[in-house]
């Protein structure tokens, strides 16, 4: 990820325009919306039949753990602020899932509200810290 950040603002300080970003967005689009797919595709849900109960009742207590903890501590610690905002968002993708559920959090929100190159730069690698 360092390099892909060298790759994409070295040539933009000095005048160069080598990537085209709407092709980088498409191509990430489509990766994401593959990905999960496959990922969705392969759960067999009736094996997991018997855990249907016990699975919701763990998920709603995610959820619920997630929305009071980004609202409460980590909205505020962040800056309370639209960066700070669209940071919790990747957040909430990556405590209800995985990295490609943040990614499509953070494209979301940023195509509804605008762009945040500060959430692009934070989220990802706090995932790859911490996990």
């Amino acid at each position: 990820m360092f390099i892909a950040v060298i790759i994409h603002n070295v040539p933009e300080l000095v005048g160069w325009n080598i990537i085209d970003l709407k092709i980088t967005d498409q191509i990430g689009d489509i990766s994401l919306g593959i990905f999960l797919s496959l990922a969705l595709m392969s759960i067999q849900l009736t094996q997991i039949y018997s855990l249907a109960i016990p699975l919701i009742i763990i998920v709603l207590v995610q959820v619920i753990f997630m929305i009071l903890f980004s609202i409460f501590i980590l909205f505020k610690g962040l800056g309370k602020d639209y960066d700070a905002a669209v940071m919790v968002g990747g957040f909430i993708g990556h405590g209800l899932g995985a990295t490609p559920n943040a990614t499509a959090n953070l494209d979301v929100i940023t195509k509804k509200y605008g762009n945040s190159p500060k959430a692009y730069l934070v989220v990802p690698y706090c995932r790859c810290i911490f996990n």
